[in-house]
């Protein structure tokens, strides 16, 4: 059963494309990919609905992942990530990573621990990827090990969709 979402926070509404970030961590899985992996780190951006993913091993490499793309996004884009909003796991709470957001001015907003409903945005994008990835498995008749590919072929297929975030255009 669902549990019903905390109340809106109206205060994301002033950030830019690629000005907040959010991000979580889906996993372990039951089955290894194809590729090794047993993690889904998805990464949400707040003004366009962009989706990013990475398929990692351990959770420990979510760490390099997370700031090789915010330093991506930084010099390919040119902009300048404000803020990022995640769960307080383990992995997000590092001394190096603190330090990285630290170094690039990049406030973290930490969500209460074991209420999901607070990271909502990452949450829902999660389970949204999560089904059409099952979905996808399901018809093509797929075992369970390429849940990867699955997952990676719906963040393509839903980046390419119309946000209204956007005015239904796509991030793309």
């Amino acid at each position: 059963m669902d549990q019903k979402p905390f109340p809106t926070n109206r205060d994301k509404g002033h950030y830019g494309v690629f000005e907040l970030l959010h991000f979580d961590i889906c996993g372990p899985t039951e089955q290894v990919s194809i590729g090794g992996s047993r993690y889904l780190l998805l990464v949400v951006d707040e003004a366009s609905g962009c989706l990013k993913s990475f398929c990692l091993p351990s959770k420990s490499e979510s760490e390099d992942c997370i700031t090789n793309h915010i330093i991506k996004i930084q010099t390919q884009v040119g902009k300048k990530i404000e803020l990022v909003q995640h769960d307080g796991a383990h992995e997000y709470a590092t001394n190096s990573i603190k330090t990285f957001y630290e170094d690039q001015g990049i406030k973290r907003q930490v969500t209460v621990p074991y209420a999901h409903q607070t990271i909502g945005t990452a949450e829902r994008a999660i389970r949204t990827i999560v089904t059409i990835g099952r979905s996808l498995l399901h018809h093509a008749k797929l075992e369970k090990c390429f849940w990867a590919k699955a997952e990676m072929t719906a963040i393509y297929i839903k980046n390419r969709l119309p946000s209204p975030k956007i005015d239904h255009k796509t991030p793309f």
